[in-house]
């Protein structure tokens, strides 16, 4: 598996298998395209594209990520992975973890902090010590109590570095209201692909979270793993409309479901994505996985920390 990742968002595109291992890219009204699958870490199709059963089983064994996204409207996105290759021992320790409420709270306080530490690192202004409230936090429920106090603060300072006029008041998803809630809204869905490629293939199960409560219409530790990156992708979005590379003419209103980019706005937002973006993730999230994998080695460390914590 590569590097590579393939994105289609032409309406009435067709995917096949080609000769040699090959990927073939059917577009209307243009010469179809040869991708080697060896090439490429994840396929990401927007809209209405058609593909057959051999090109998912064929994705899915050589561990291609494959991401369905809506052109328009808000029909969700679907993440389709292989099974894990590691061994079952793996998820088995992630099972234990999550029904041991110290063990488990062990690892969601390693997300918060991982979390809050790459936010505070990426600003220059003092803040207040939130290590003192995730050591104390004595459940899940007072954890996710001190991330949200931390990633308002975070989002006030986002709102103090964008132009005024892009409307960005705070965080909220469904529907975003302005540009900027849309553009973050799609980094962390572009980042799940990622994400849940790391999982399976460290032999994880994405869908038992530790932060997150699991639920069946959402990969939980996906969005666990996630947490860590959002602050540089935060920082990602200020510098795409700080450095003048999107405007507010590259984005259309849907009705019922907010700002987003149009053709123009996503030919420039994606090169610089795929160079820039997923990499300022990847790294924040492999050292958080690292993290998690020790822990779940070491139980007695895990009941260590909790108790240290709440002595």
């Amino acid at each position: 598996m590569g590097t590579l990742a393939l994105l289609v968002d032409r309406r009435g595109s067709r995917l096949e298998l080609g000769p040699n291992q090959t990927l073939v890219v059917h577009r209307p009204d243009a010469p179809c395209e040869r991708v080697g699958l060896k090439a490429l870490s994840e396929v990401l199709l927007f809209g209405d594209v058609a593909l057959d059963s051999r090109v998912l089983r064929t994705l899915a064994n050589a561990g291609i990520a494959l991401c369905c996204l809506p052109l328009r409207g808000g029909d969700g996105e679907a993440l389709l992975l292989g099974a894990p290759t590691r061994a079952a021992s793996v998820r088995h320790a992630q099972h234990l973890a999550y029904s041991n409420p110290g063990w488990r709270l062990a690892l969601a306080r390693l997300t918060v902090s991982h979390k809050i530490a790459a936010a505070e690192s990426l600003s220059a202004e003092p803040e207040e010590d939130w290590a003192q409230g995730v050591a104390k936090a004595a459940d899940i429920a007072a954890l996710m109590g001190v991330e949200g106090a931390a990633s308002r603060r975070h989002f006030e300072r986002i709102r103090a570095r964008l132009p005024a006029e892009w409307g960005f008041q705070q965080r909220k998803r469904r529907p975003p209201p302005d540009p900027v809630n849309a553009l973050l809204s799609l980094c962390y869905t572009l980042v799940q692909g990622p994400a849940a490629q790391l999982l399976v293939r460290a032999g994880l199960d994405t869908q038992l979270g530790f932060l997150h409560e699991a639920h069946r219409d959402r990969p939980a530790l996906v969005l666990d793993l996630i947490e860590v990156a959002r602050p540089h992708l935060d920082a990602f979005v200020v510098d795409l409309i700080n450095g003048d590379m999107l405007g507010l003419q590259h984005f259309h209103q849907e009705q019922g479901y907010g700002p987003r980019l149009d053709r123009c706005g996503r030919q420039l937002f994606y090169p610089r994505w795929f160079a820039e973006g997923i990499a300022l993730a990847r790294e924040p999230m492999k050292a958080l996985l690292a993290a998690w994998l020790e822990l779940l080695q070491d139980p007695g460390a895990a009941t260590e920390l909790v108790s240290c914590a709440g002595a």
